[in-house]
């Protein structure tokens, strides 16, 4: 299941303004063959060598995120507040000045919490129907 979260304002974000900031940034690059249409430019985000690449999408002047991180909520709310725009989510809620946890939860990693979580309750149970 995804999720977008896109910048946005008022006026359009420029593909000019976008590249600007791709250009200030050496975490972020554009692929060749990026520009698709006058108005559409696909930028990569890749905090780290070896980190997955994030896509950022600029289309009729708004910048989206199909389900991003909490490191790429943090650096979508960077370019927001350098692009003057707010961060806002799929049904409509203001993300911009949201905190947003340091520590990524993985999909393994959430198991294992619902499982020893699981675990204590069964126990804690056992102990007090006993």
């Amino acid at each position: 299941m995804s999720y977008v979260v896109a910048i946005k304002r008022a006026t359009p974000i420029a593909v000019e303004e976008l590249r600007e900031v791709v250009a200030g940034d050496p975490e972020f690059h554009i692929p060749a063959g990026d520009t698709l249409a006058s108005d559409v430019l696909n930028v990569l985000w890749q905090p780290s060598p070896g980190d997955a690449a994030v896509g950022f999408v600029l289309s009729a002047g708004v910048i989206e995120v199909t389900t991003p991180s909490n490191s790429a909520l943090r650096k979508m709310q960077r370019v927001a507040s350098t692009l003057a725009a707010r961060l806002i989510g799929e049904g409509g809620e203001d993300l911009t000045d949201v905190d947003t946890p340091q520590s990524e939860v993985s999909p393994r990693g959430l198991i294992g919490c619902v499982s020893v979580a699981i675990l204590l309750l069964a126990g804690f149970s056992w102990l007090v129907l006993r």
